[in-house]
């Protein structure tokens, strides 16, 4: 974060080596209830109700 707070990259561990990644745009892909959304201070739990699923095969 900067002294803002805002998100300013992430910070990793790559093979036992911690190491930082500074970017202008943060993308937590990493699902519905998202470990970065957390992170960066989001509300991510999600109603059962606000949920769809799909399939195609």
């Amino acid at each position: 974060r900067d002294e803002t707070g805002r998100i300013t990259g992430v910070e990793y561990e790559y093979l036992g080596e911690k190491r930082t990644l500074r970017s202008k745009i943060v993308i937590g892909a990493d699902g519905v209830e998202s470990r970065v959304g957390r992170w960066a201070g989001l509300r991510t739990a999600l109603k059962l109700r606000d949920a769809e699923s799909c399939v195609q095969i």
